[in-house]
């Protein structure tokens, strides 16, 4: 796209081909499906704004940040997807991919809610980044990249296990735990708190 911010006011299909996105904002007021080609992210968030029941399938092409700010209701429906920065969710619900959601930046769930559906929030970054689960059960989590997390919030809760496999991690003061607790490489900050 030639300008810089871009709507659609309803679904947004890439069928064939290559489609390179917004560098600001694309704003979906719809579904977002790329059913049999490509996009390219150019370090634009994708903006998800609708109020009624959605979909997003990346197709196997990486979201750079993505936002969710409609009181609406998604569903991510590739088993693995990516974002090479951050997810933010600040209205409506979100049902995570089963598989593996790989994340470049942050995790920030600042209002609305969402369903970890069982996968696994993957943390590659290689910068300082923040963990925010505001409230909400995570399944599992990985920490992966030479980066630096620091959960936000007091507290924090995964009903499946923590691997710790590259960087630095604080964890919240109270963190629950319903699986393994792995450190493999890494390390971790206890930040006088209890696992």
């Amino acid at each position: 796209f030639a300008t810089s911010s871009i709507t659609v006011t309803d679904t947004f299909t890439i069928a064939t081909g290559t489609v390179t996105l917004a560098s600001a904002t694309t704003t979906v007021g719809g579904t977002f499906d790329n059913t049999g080609g490509a996009f390219m992210h150019n370090n634009g968030v994708v903006a998800l704004t609708s109020s009624a029941t959605k979909n997003i399938r990346a197709g196997g092409s990486d979201f750079y940040d993505l936002s969710f700010t409609g009181s609406g209701t998604w569903t991510m429906l590739d088993t693995n997807a990516t974002t090479t920065r951050h997810l933010t969710i600040s209205a409506g619900s979100v049902t995570l991919p089963a598989g593996t959601l790989a994340l470049g930046g942050s995790f920030l769930h600042n209002a609305g809610s969402f369903t970890p559906n069982g996968g696994t929030l993957r943390f590659t970054a290689s910068g300082a980044q923040t963990v925010k689960l505001g409230g909400t059960d995570a399944a599992h989590i990985t920490f992966a990249g030479p980066g630096s997390w620091t959960f936000s919030g007091s507290a924090a809760t995964t009903t499946g296990s923590v691997r710790f496999e590259s960087g630095s991690v604080t964890l919240p003061a109270a963190f629950a735990v319903g699986g393994s607790f792995i450190s493999t490489s890494g390390s971790f900050t206890h930040n006088s708190g209890l696992v």
